[in-house]
């Protein structure tokens, strides 16, 4: 929408793991994949089809807040970039 000025956009470090799991690549090497892994997986392809759990799926409206809000932190203010200067600066006089 043109509503990013990319000139002030960090970098975002994702905070979540999704587990996605391709059985069509484990079977091509001859791999047997424990359902204990199959049961924790957000993301499965199979038979060259994807599917997401139940669990990992979000309304409209939540994927509107949670979209929201992931924008909300790229923000790239005069303090966010000192706070990370800080912290660059800590780990080389260490």
């Amino acid at each position: 929408r043109g509503e990013i000025d990319i000139a002030a956009t960090g970098y975002s470090r994702q905070t979540t793991n999704l587990l996605a799991v391709n059985v069509d690549a484990a079977a091509t090497i001859g791999l047997e994949l424990p359902q204990s892994l199959l049961d924790r997986a957000g993301i499965i392809i199979e038979d060259g089809a994807e599917s997401m759990a139940a669990s990992t799926m979000l309304s409209e409206d939540e994927q509107a807040e949670a979209d929201a809000a992931f924008l909300a932190g790229l923000e790239c203010t005069e303090e966010r970039i000192a706070e990370q200067q800080a912290i660059l600066d800590a780990a080389v006089d260490s």
